[in-house]
């Protein structure tokens, strides 16, 4: 298999090597991951006041992660949410550049022949070590304790990526800021030693086991 050194979106990978019908790493964690199945039950819930809650903070995620992609504020018609959503772009510039040394890519593809496919949000330099990185939006700041999807994520990410491109990742990250309210955010940069990611990486393969197996019964059982 020969190394890619151009970065591709998943549309332009499933041109050139056909990947559209790969699971994504989201489906195979909404299918086994018991924290992911949970989240998004109360996300379809439309009778569940926990529901709502989730939407509205999924809706106000997928607004700043769009102002991390663009640099840009679009304006609501909240200004509340537009403040917020200003003191997330001001809170990129003050703690997230000076730590970005250097950009490659961003919103690109990967996947793992036969496997899965994803889109990662980032790769560059971060503390001098080529870096693959993803943005979330949080309430609060988190643990990572809590964090055990995330990380699970972009290790996956991680390992197809070193697998089709020619430029190879040592480290990743989430780079998360958080707060509900515009005075109340501020930011965390948690970054995976060689161990940890290791360590992820087997939990999401764990995972992926788990996922070819129930998709496999499932065709048994047609």
């Amino acid at each position: 298999m020969e190394l890619l050194k151009d970065y591709r979106t998943l549309p332009e990978l499933n041109k050139i090597e056909g990947v559209k019908s790969l699971p994504s790493v989201s489906k195979i964690f909404q299918t086994v991951d018991k924290q992911s199945i949970q989240f998004v039950k109360m996300l379809k819930d439309k009778n569940s006041a926990q529901g709502k809650i989730v939407r509205e903070a999924v809706k106000t995620g997928t607004q700043a992660h769009k102002v991390l992609e663009t640099k840009k504020v679009v304006k609501t018609e909240d200004p509340a949410k537009n403040l917020l959503l200003e003191a997330v772009l001001e809170e990129y510039h003050n703690s997230f550049d000076p730590i970005i040394e250097e950009t490659f890519a961003k919103e690109k593809g990967v996947y793992y022949p036969a496997q899965y496919k994803g889109k990662f949000d980032s790769t560059g330099v971060i503390n001098g070590k080529t870096t693959l990185w993803d943005y979330k939006k949080t309430n609060a700041p988190k643990r990572k304790s809590n964090m055990q999807t995330y990380f699970k994520q972009i290790c996956a990410y991680a390992m197809a990526h070193n697998l089709i491109y020619e430029n190879q990742i040592e480290q990743v990250g989430v780079l998360n800021i958080f707060g509900k309210t515009a005075e109340q955010v501020s930011s965390q940069v948690i970054l995976l030693s060689m161990e940890e990611l290791a360590h992820y990486t087997a939990l999401f393969n764990e995972d992926l086991t788990k996922y070819n197996k129930l998709t496999q019964e499932a065709a048994w059982a047609q």
